[in-house]
């Protein structure tokens, strides 16, 4: 058995290249895959602070299980 098969959907959320090719290597999960693009201009050092304050952060991949 896969592990994937465990996995009721995956949300990646992102923008630029790198969320194309999460999506990309994930399509065999299809319809329980969510893409969603985001525009946000920073230096990413904020995404370790809104993850200790459970606020959903940008590059980040959420796995429902």
């Amino acid at each position: 058995m896969n592990i994937l098969d465990e996995i009721k959907h995956i949300v990646a959320i992102g923008g630029g290249h790198g969320l194309g090719r999460v999506l990309s290597a994930l399509m065999l999960m299809k319809e329980r895959l969510t893409g969603i693009v985001t525009t946000i201009t920073d230096n990413g050092g904020s995404t370790a602070e809104s993850v200790k304050n459970e606020v959903v952060s940008h590059g980040a991949i959420y796995v429902i299980a």
